[in-house]
């Protein structure tokens, strides 16, 4: 299985490309440097796995942030990704999916493409020692969490943990 290590030197070009992949939605892009760079300096790994190397037996779970991009108008991001150390609301949500399965995750991946939504599993995924998976469930950016292709393909969106 071929893992790609990102270095703090990609930042700006992976923004670059979730912006554009995103399509205007997917966070704040302020959000997603300050938390990359946050990993960079608590020494993080930031890894990610292609969609063809993952086993067909992996347990994999998607999250994101939800709210309008409007609704973090005024929000201090670099104050917020270090109150995350703290206290990251999505872990809490990950390990109470592993708790409902009676089983550990084995990759993360994006619910949506965007600057501040594939950072977010990015350092999800990189607290918990595991890789994020390169894809999405939307293939852009969505407003509503059912615009997935999950739901095209008969996958239930069920259990949802919310945090």
């Amino acid at each position: 299985m071929a893992k790609k290590v990102f270095v703090r030197e990609e930042i700006e070009a992976l923004l670059v490309g979730l912006i554009i992949y995103g399509t205007g939605g997917g966070g704040a892009e302020l959000r997603g440097r300050y938390l990359m760079n946050n990993d960079f300096d608590k020494d993080r790994t930031l890894e990610m796995v292609d969609l063809e190397d993952i086993e067909d037996d992996a347990f994999i779970c998607s999250g994101g942030n939800m709210g309008s991009v409007k609704a973090s108008v005024g929000v201090n991001f670099k104050k917020q990704v270090q109150d995350w150390e703290e206290k990251f609301p999505l872990l809490k949500s990950f390990k109470m999916m592993e708790k409902i399965k009676g089983r550990k995750l084995d990759y993360l991946v994006p619910f949506e493409t965007g600057a501040g939504n594939t950072p977010i599993i990015l350092t999800a995924a990189a607290r918990m020692g595991i890789p994020m998976i390169n894809a999405d469930l939307v293939g852009r950016a969505a407003p509503e969490t059912h615009m997935t292709s999950l739901i095209g393909h008969g996958v239930s969106l069920y259990p949802m943990c919310l945090v």
